[in-house]
């Protein structure tokens, strides 16, 4: 935490020697937004367990744990006594999706099939492990770089990756267990991201109010969005209370969409989903007071599309007009185009927030969905407009509507 780095595994966290990890309190201790935790059988089948975790500033997929322990038919012969293990998951750095591997106790030579079959096509890999016997100038068809202290090792491949430097730190000293500690080996590494390779990408987006809905219309509702194959979706006001032992965020997950947030906005677990094909960062929740005493409330969020960043607004039942200071204000200091997407009982003209636009016509009887974007380095190109969903819904008729468009970075 104190070297803030933008990723960091940290290797064989164990049980041995009376020590009992809390890996959650660790975790949350070290502060990065997201982490992986990999566990498995230090010993074969004894109790005792270890853990490795990556941390990162940048978003991480659901990671895997290939082969677990010696026994496995699947983990390849090693001479080692401690337990194999290899595990997999991807970052993605402004749109370059890197694959991570940590190993213990297996050697460059025992993974290299598996990382030149699983590394995704045309990305780099990094992998962190122990038992790095040998360390080679070329791995699983790519060229790397590599550093290594002792039994610890770091590979990284040279695709759209420079090394800029690479340095070994010795460990701290007066450790109750410094025996057991390596060096801690750092890079850093630039990776190549061409801001012009979003230019030309079509985003289709939809933005549903749906209102408090039944669990039975839960299905549909997922079903109406997994048709559609928006890049973008924005389900505007779903709650913990609205179907039976709801969980918003889990609900998120079951689109299918490889990001999304849930952001609660009152304390009776209200909120918004965002769904998306692209990275999601969130940024704040934002409130302004109306005349009458009434508070509106967004939530900003970046989108990351292929290394341009979309500023994205989403709320409930918000006046456009008293959120307009804000998002020129961000916009200034950004310098990104946004896309606001809200449920809302007002129209919407243009300019807005400093920006021309292009909004969805509000519409009363249709929903009050509404869309607008921003027109610096967007371009709308098929119309911000309400649709009937297919699906039957059995709750309130304003859900029976959605508000769809496609816009294509400039």
């Amino acid at each position: 935490k104190k070297q803030d780095y933008d990723v960091v595994a940290v290797m064989r966290i164990t049980n041995r020697n009376k020590c009992k990890a809390d890996l959650q309190d660790f975790v949350d201790a070290a502060g990065y937004e997201y982490y992986y935790i990999n566990e498995y059988a230090a010993y074969g089948d004894s109790d005792l367990y270890a853990a490795n975790i990556i941390f990162s500033k940048y978003p991480l997929s659901e990671g895997e744990i290939v082969w677990t322990k010696k026994e496995d038919t699947t983990v390849p012969e090693n001479s080692g006594t401690q337990g194999v293990m290899l595990a997999h998951c991807t970052v993605t750095v402004r749109g370059n999706e890197i694959d991570l591997f940590m190993g213990h106790d297996v050697s460059p030579a025992e993974i290299e099939s598996y990382v030149k079959a699983n590394t995704g096509e045309g990305n780099d890999f990094i992998i962190f492990g122990h038992n790095m016997s040998t360390m080679p100038e070329s791995f699983a068809g790519k060229s790397v770089d590599s550093l290594k202290s002792g039994n610890f090792g770091l590979i990284s491949s040279l695709n759209t990756i420079k090394v800029d430097d690479k340095s070994v730190s010795t460990k701290p000293s007066g450790w109750g267990n410094a025996a057991a500690v390596s060096d801690l080996l750092t890079m850093n590494l630039k990776v190549a991201v061409e801001e012009e390779t979003a230019a030309g990408t079509e985003l289709k987006l939809l933005e549903w109010w749906i209102n408090n809905p039944t669990t039975s219309d839960l299905e549909k509702i997922k079903t109406e969005v997994i048709s559609r194959d928006a890049d973008i979706v924005a389900l505007i006001s779903i709650t913990k209370t609205s179907a039976k032992e709801l969980d918003p965020a889990a609900y998120a997950s079951e689109f299918g969409y490889p990001y999304y947030y849930f952001v609660q906005v009152t304390d009776a677990g209200r909120g918004n989903i965002l769904l998306s094909k692209y990275p999601i960062e969130f940024v704040e929740q934002h409130s302004e007071t109306r005349s009458n005493g009434n508070v509106d409330t967004i939530n900003y969020l970046k989108v990351n599309v292929k290394g341009r960043i979309l500023d994205v607004y989403i709320g409930y039942d918000c006046v456009p007009g008293n959120f307009q200071n804000y998002i020129k204000a961000n916009a200034e200091a950004s310098g990104n185009d946004f896309l606001l997407m809200i449920k809302s009982g007002w129209t919407l003209s243009d300019p807005y927030a400093g920006k021309d636009i292009v909004a969805s016509d509000y519409s009363t009887g249709k929903g009050n969905n509404l869309i607008a974007v921003s027109l610096d380095n967007l371009e709308v190109v098929e119309e911000l407009a309400n649709s009937d969903i297919t699906v039957d819904i059995t709750t309130a008729a304003v859900m029976k509507y959605v508000v769809t468009g496609k816009i294509v970075l400039k």
